[in-house]
């Protein structure tokens, strides 16, 4: 075997990925292993299916052969869409990223292996630069009643970033970054800050 042969870097004949896909579970329930990983994306799936809308993010880390190509099929075929397959080193430009998305269909899964190895060039095009705040609490006031810029945090150890805050008709509160930030998380809690004194938060959904 040559020294420089990588099976992950080997071209597929078409026969090879059909029989590949033949082999590989189509269900959760025919993944063998991880349960509370599938249990998750079981309830994932369903609630996206149930509200008719795609799956938010999802992030599979771990060695080779745990299952994360797998994992994504199987996510693609319980929501019954298609799925198209790339990895991070292949993306050189954004011309790369954008013809794959302009190709999706609506709710299609894109499924980008080895995403860690992106460029910072195209993972900029990956980033949000918005989303909506639900469960809302400020401690300052009662509610925003109007737009006012504040810094907002998303994570525990990112610091808090230049945002424009705007209130919606639903109670709601829509954040709007000055430059657009990595892994926006439905889910987890965005904080607001104007200086050092911390004027509330929400829970993060609909990043945009």
């Amino acid at each position: 075997m040559s020294e420089g042969f990588n099976v992950r870097n080997e071209q597929r004949s078409t026969s090879d990925k059909e029989l590949e896909q033949t082999l590989r579970p189509r269900q959760f329930g025919e993944f063998a292993g991880q349960k509370v990983v599938t249990d998750n994306l079981k309830v994932f799936v369903q609630a996206a299916k149930q509200r008719g809308e795609a799956l938010d993010h999802v992030l599979l880390h771990g060695p080779p052969g745990l299952g994360k190509t797998t994992l994504a099929n199987i996510i693609a075929q319980e929501m019954g869409v298609g799925i198209r397959i790339t990895s991070g080193p292949v993306l050189d430009k954004p011309a790369d990223l954008a013809g794959l998305l302009t190709n999706l269909e609506p709710h299609d899964v894109l499924f980008i292996d080895e995403i860690h190895r992106l460029t910072p060039v195209i993972e900029e095009y990956l980033y949000s630069a918005e989303f909506q705040a639900e469960q809302v609490n400020f401690i300052p006031f009662d509610a925003l009643k109007h737009q006012m810029e504040a810094r907002v945090q998303i994570r525990y150890k990112s610091a808090p970033a230049a945002a424009l805050l705007t209130p919606t008709t639903d109670g709601n509160v829509r954040v709007k970054f000055a430059t657009p930030q990595r892994a926006i998380t439905p889910g987890q809690s965005g904080v607001f800050y104007s200086g050092d004194m911390c004027l509330g938060g929400g829970v993060i959904a609909s990043p945009r």
